[in-house]
């Protein structure tokens, strides 16, 4: 994402937007990481290939033409990133430097977004219950399975125009297969938004329809 301190944030409160099943990489939602001088909750959401995240898509087009008059495909940071071409770009930007390509490889295959917030966000369980440190610690991992509740921003700095999500509530899931990736570490109602999940279903849920993440939305 671009430098936030170089550019101007506009804040939607009613952009709020569902992820749907997806996965976690790289979580840090029990303690904040620093990186760059900068102390953040965060994760990455990651969508198998053929769960593309559809209306979260839509939400972030739809802001985005509210916004800048422009669609997703357009914005210089459109928030859901193709794993497959982003490890590719990476790669070749990092052409020669040994360490650094073959670095994102963990990402093709997926979808993905990186999400963030400066205060602990809350996190609940597959019945929307409250969620304490100790449980959750073992629902944190790269394939943990989860779903999340954004509140989406619009940004314009040096960089260009993109649309970036603060991480509110998330809804921890026994199941998810874990996946090979690097090491990681006043709100509104936690369960506003999310279902109970049944336990007996497959890693990512059953049949969403062909917008996906149906269940989540209305």
């Amino acid at each position: 994402m671009a430098d936030e301190s170089k550019s101007t944030i506009r804040k939607y409160a009613e952009a709020k937007a569902y992820t749907g099943d997806c996965s976690l990489m790289t979580a840090h939602l029990l303690e904040p990481d620093t990186f760059k001088g900068k102390t953040k909750y965060k994760t990455k959401l990651l969508w198998p290939k053929d769960k593309k995240p559809v209306a979260l898509m839509k939400t972030v087009d739809a802001l985005a033409k509210e916004d800048f008059g422009i669609g997703f495909n357009k914005l210089a940071y459109p928030l859901v990133k193709d794993g497959d071409k982003y490890a590719d770009a990476h790669d070749e930007k990092n052409e020669g430097d040994d360490e650094e390509v073959g670095k994102k490889e963990y990402l093709r295959g997926y979808y993905f977004c990186d999400v963030s917030t400066n205060k602990k966000p809350s996190l609940i369980d597959h019945k929307k219950d409250p969620l304490s440190d100790e449980a959750a610690d073992n629902l944190i991992y790269n394939g943990g399975r989860a779903r999340a509740r954004l509140q989406l921003a619009t940004f314009k700095g040096q960089d260009g125009r993109g649309v970036c999500a603060f991480l509110e509530v998330v809804q921890l899931i026994p199941g998810g297969k874990r996946i090979d990736g690097p090491s990681s570490g006043a709100r509104l109602d936690a369960a506003e938004g999310f279902d109970d999940v049944e336990l007996d279903e497959d890693t990512f849920g059953g049949d969403e329809g062909e917008d996906g993440d149906a269940d989540i939305f209305g």
